[in-house]
């Protein structure tokens, strides 16, 4: 849907905190997938933008501490 690879979207999208729209929908078992309100997509877009714009930025974000 927004055209990028799914696992640099979950790179991009880990980032993010219910505050900014993102939620877990728990299914039977351990079963989970993210999901996000209007809010959450609209976050999530801004965020496409600014780590495409500045790729390290999301290298120092995800790297181990």
């Amino acid at each position: 849907m927004l055209g990028e690879d799914e696992d640099w979207l979950w790179d991009v999208a880990t980032e993010m905190e219910p505050e900014d729209g993102l939620i877990w929908v728990y299914g039977p078992g351990d079963e989970s997938i993210m999901a996000f309100t209007d809010v959450g997509i609209e976050t999530l877009t801004g965020l496409i933008q600014l780590y495409k714009a500045d790729p390290e930025l999301l290298k120092r974000s995800t790297e181990p501490e």
